[in-house]
């Protein structure tokens, strides 16, 4: 989709140019997502950063946007800066590390005859 249609979808309807957008980048948007997030995200996941990355895209786009020729650039960079901050928070999530004091105050509480309980 090139600026011109762009802007004649957007002059003519916001939705319409929103739909064009979805229809056209979609499949693409999907691709990106994948690519970074198939080591760590479920397919929840993968759907809610694609809705999440439309949003964005959509929220960018008004009637002062310029962009030169193809949109598609804008939309990969997009794409992939809003799945690379997905990943980052999956992981983060996903690997939480437990410090080496704490796991001891907990066993010691737990276990007050350590002697005995080893045996």
């Amino acid at each position: 989709m090139t600026e011109n249609k762009l802007r004649l979808l957007m002059a003519e309807s916001i939705q319409k140019c929103h739909k064009a957008i979805f229809d056209n980048y979609c499949n693409y948007v999907y691709a990106i997502v994948i690519n970074i997030l198939r080591s760590c995200g479920s397919k929840k996941d993968i759907e809610d950063c694609v809705s999440e990355i439309f949003m964005k895209i959509y929220k960018m786009l008004d009637n002062n946007t310029f962009f030169s020729g193809d949109i598609k650039g804008f939309i990969a960079a997009v794409s992939r800066n809003t799945a690379i901050d997905a990943f980052r928070r999956l992981n983060k999530k996903n690997f939480r590390s437990v410090y080496i004091d704490d796991e001891k105050e907990k066993e010691l509480i737990a276990n007050e005859k350590l002697v005995e309980n080893t045996e």
